[in-house]
């Protein structure tokens, strides 16, 4: 069996910011396929295999929480990792009660590329369950 190259959906509304996290990503072997709007960003969670979710709280004005929560709905296994500024620090509590896997906050970059390394170390696998039932 070849090797799987790790996906990860991004979901925000900032050029800048998905640029970074690609970079990011990237450096980890991850492909990042990234969405600019809530409706997309479902669209694309559901017509594709994903190793992880990537949200931005702020994403449409906190509707990041609300993404998770969605997905949860069609794919209760893959990571989720939010990222939240400092001054949504709310969206933490609320996106872990969603389902989240992580929340971080954007200001702590040391942090993010922990929390990047922990979930991409231990997406899920193409051969589970998760990612064998959505195929």
């Amino acid at each position: 069996m070849k090797p799987v190259k790790k996906r990860a959906l991004y979901a925000a509304d900032r050029e800048e910011t998905c640029e970074i996290l690609t970079a990011l990503l990237a450096l980890q072997g991850v492909e990042v396929v990234t969405a600019p709007s809530l409706l997309t960003a479902l669209l694309t969670a559901r017509g594709q295999v994903f190793n992880l979710y990537v949200l931005d709280a702020e994403f449409w004005g906190g509707a990041g929480v609300r993404l998770c929560r969605s997905i949860r709905e069609f794919d209760p296994l893959t990571p989720i990792l939010l990222l939240s500024s400092a001054a949504r620090g709310g969206a933490c509590r609320e996106a872990l009660e969603a389902g989240a896997t992580h929340c971080v906050f954007k200001s702590d970059v040391t942090g993010l590329v922990e929390a990047l390394s922990r979930v991409t170390s231990a997406a899920v696998r193409d051969d589970s369950p998760a990612t064998s039932a959505r195929r």
